[in-house]
């Protein structure tokens, strides 16, 4: 009879630790790199100054530049997945015509044009969520 007990609780906890073991031993998704492009198209006949505000994990974030005349501007990171980006123009002109976009790959992630002028700028903003 004791022989059968300490069978039983033998097998009870090889089971216990095949459950345990199991649980502990999910696959995590490793990080995977994609090319995001950010994209500025001034569509006025008349060249403008813009101000360029943009996430980039390879320099602390957020980067600010400036252009004092300017048609396109192109820009490519390379981001993680659960990265996000932040893309933001804005212009002191009220007449300014202007589209910004955010690619995933050579996909159209997200497309904004500039809006009614406000406190003298007329503006645009994206925010893209980076996933698989």
């Amino acid at each position: 009879m004791k022989n059968i007990g300490f069978l039983l609780i033998g097998i009870s906890m090889m089971i216990v630790s095949v459950l345990f073991l199991q649980s502990c031993t999910k696959d995590f998704d490793a990080p995977v790199k994609q090319n995001i492009t950010y994209l500025l198209t001034n569509n006025s006949v008349d060249s403008m100054e813009f101000h360029i505000i943009y996430s980039d994990p390879k320099f602390a974030n957020l980067v600010h530049l400036n252009y004092d005349s300017i048609w396109t501007w192109q820009y490519t990171i390379e981001a993680q997945n659960s990265y996000r980006c932040d893309f933001e123009v804005y212009t002191q002109d009220e007449g300014a015509d202007f589209t910004i976009s955010i690619f995933k790959g050579d996909s159209i992630a997200q497309i904004a044009t500039a809006n009614v002028p406000k406190d003298g700028k007329t503006s645009a903003s994206l925010s893209y969520f980076v996933e698989r």
